[in-house]
């Protein structure tokens, strides 16, 4: 069966016309790639046809100088195996077709992966001719794992997790599966091994459950099946946001704040030691989401800043290498006494610089910055508050001191490159 359905046709003037080869309206060549695997089947290890045909539609035939046949996979050239089948043609006879064939065989490390096969020829009269043919390699022995992201329910409860190994090859697959934990973590599988028949599918089970009461942030499970199949799934411990104790009132002191949920801000020393510079404190109602953010700071400037990312959906990243999506949002609260603002940095899909009327207040008790804000939930749409909601959210602390920006997160996903694939869940409560 031809890959005629994902071959694009790619036709180019050759250049001016030349004696015994091209008529007064000048030649023209068009190139095109297929294979004779159907669409979607291809897998790593095996061995696949893949064609270059040039057609000729001109009355005189075209000489060849050299053909070529390029593979990339995430903009980059990837080596795959690619074999010439016999003599490639040096012409192509008038009105006339003439193929080029070769084998190629997909190395593991193009595994669920898209390629790109860019084939070219190059006419003695001057100029390249180019077809594509993009195709999606599976691998050979296939892990999928669901979910694909875990949020931990409580510090007790225990999680499942549904692992199942695809075997695409004609023979026997089999091995020992392996589970590896971050501190914190307790797992157990209901196999230790694995057996998969040819051409077959496999699944099994494993837990998940925090050995204690957990820092809310990200953690992981890594799964190992005999040395070849690797692959890891994050596990999220969220912050359970309560609701207050007393009404809280936004005026910078956290007098109110009594019972609320929080967690720490600590930076990296020296890739080895944490230091904490600070709090944030998480509280709700039917109204808003409250946060209290109080940040050690001995020299208060004007230029520093708290960014609070918020994905309301979890629903990731737009894109592979990060971004917002349109229905994340950005604020940035900017402290001064003599003054404060609450901008709103990121909405609708695009970055904006608006003055809010979001209830902030800041203050300063001796080397302690304090940060406290009501953010309504009609800013967080269609996120609707009840028990069990859970949204995603980040905080940036940007301490300038008149100098050089030192950045401090807590979740992580908005120093340099925005990612909201990083933001740590905030469960209500």
């Amino acid at each position: 069966m031809k890959f005629v359905a994902a071959a694009i046709m790619l036709t180019l003037l050759c250049g001016l016309p030349m004696p015994g080869q091209c008529d007064t309206g000048g030649c023209k060549l068009s190139v095109e790639l297929f294979s004779d695997s159907p669409l979607l089947s291809y897998i790593t290890g095996k061995p696949y046809s893949l064609n270059l045909r040039l057609t000729n539609p001109t009355g005189d035939e075209i000489a060849l100088e050299e053909l070529e046949i390029v593979g990339r996979s995430d903009n980059k050239d990837v080596a795959i195996d690619i074999k010439p089948v016999g003599d490639a043609p040096k012409s192509v006879a008038a009105g006339q077709e003439a193929v080029a064939s070769y084998t190629l065989t997909f190395p593991e490390t193009v595994g669920n992966k898209v390629v790109v096969f860019t084939g070219s020829a190059k006419c003695s009269i001057g100029g390249d001719v180019k077809g594509e043919l993009q195709v999606l390699v599976t691998p050979s022995i296939e892990l999928t794992m669901l979910p694909t992201r875990m949020i931990l329910k409580s510090s007790k409860e225990e999680n499942r997790v549904g692992v199942s190994v695809i075997n695409h090859l004609d023979s026997m697959f089999s091995g020992k599966i392996t589970l590896n934990a971050s501190p914190g973590l307790k797992v157990s599988s209901t196999a230790d091994n694995i057996r998969v028949d040819p051409y077959g599918l496999e699944a099994f089970l494993f837990s998940v459950k925090p050995e204690g009461a957990l820092v809310p942030g990200h953690y992981a499970v890594y799964i190992d099946v005999a040395g070849k199949l690797k692959d890891w799934i994050a596990i999220d411990a969220p912050v359970f946001a309560n609701k207050p104790a007393e009404s809280i009132v936004v005026d910078g002191k956290l007098g109110d704040w009594k019972g609320a949920a929080a967690v720490a801000i600590a930076r990296l020393i020296d890739g080895s030691k944490w230091e904490k510079i600070g709090k944030a404190h998480f509280a709700w109602d039917k109204t808003n989401l409250y946060l209290a953010i109080e940040v050690s700071d001995d020299n208060q400037c004007s230029t520093d800043t708290i960014v609070i990312g918020f994905d309301p959906n979890i629903n990731g990243a737009k894109a592979a290498g990060g971004g917002y999506n349109d229905d994340d949002y950005e604020i940035t609260l900017r402290g001064a006494e003599a003054g404060s603002t609450a901008l709103l940095t990121w909405s609708a899909g695009k970055p904006q610089d608006i003055q809010t009327d979001i209830p902030f207040a800041f203050s300063r008790e001796g080397d302690k910055s304090r940060y406290e804000i009501a953010i309504p939930w009609s800013e967080a749409k269609p996120f609707k508050p009840a028990k069990g909601a859970k949204f995603a959210m980040s905080i940036l602390v940007n301490d300038s001191d008149g100098g050089a920006v030192t950045q401090t997160e807590w979740g992580g996903g908005l120093a340099g490159q925005v990612d909201p694939r990083k933001f740590v869940p905030v469960v209500l409560q």
